[in-house]
């Protein structure tokens, strides 16, 4: 098998999965947290893409080595683009109003992408709690996906790796 040099790789059994979103997508698989609908997966794929839109642009914020232009960009992303996401998501799960997940009551692997990202912005990356203060369906997605009992037992477990 050819294995990404850019990402992690999971071996299940003699198969080798690379890239993130494979790995993420294989293991909501058979896990439970999928679509189980075309329209379904299409919700989750879509809010995950543009998380990942979001991820791509502030990359130039984590790569910057310089701290003085990085706090600037820093500042930048918080001020600018990281509101037009936000927006876009927002709406996104707005048009889904039967629960707080992105499919309703059911929470998926992309709600469980969004919330790791959220709490990476919000602890490490920015060191504020206010990211979402403006974003009432995001605010109640993220702290649905922190409650949920296999999330949380996770919170609570989990290796302590950034500081």
């Amino acid at each position: 098998a050819v294995v990404s040099t850019q990402s992690t790789g999971v071996i299940d059994g003699k198969k080798v999965v690379c890239q993130s979103l494979a790995i993420t997508r294989y293991i909501a698989s058979f896990t439970g947290f999928k679509g189980e609908t075309a329209e379904e997966t299409m919700r989750v794929d879509m809010i995950v893409e543009t998380m990942y839109d979001l991820i791509t642009r502030y990359d130039e914020v984590v790569k910057e080595t310089d701290p003085v232009i990085k706090d600037k960009k820093k500042r930048e992303a918080y001020e600018s683009y990281f509101p037009l996401f936000l927006s876009r998501l927002e709406l996104m799960l707005a048009q889904e109003p039967k629960g707080p997940f992105i499919l309703g009551n059911k929470m998926s692997w992309g709600d469980v992408v969004m919330m790791s990202f959220f709490e990476l912005k919000q602890t490490v990356q920015f060191g504020r709690k206010d990211l979402l203060v403006n974003f009432p369906r995001l605010t109640e997605q993220y702290q649905a996906v922190r409650k949920h009992p296999v999330v949380a037992e996770w919170l609570n477990t989990r290796p302590i790796t950034l500081k």
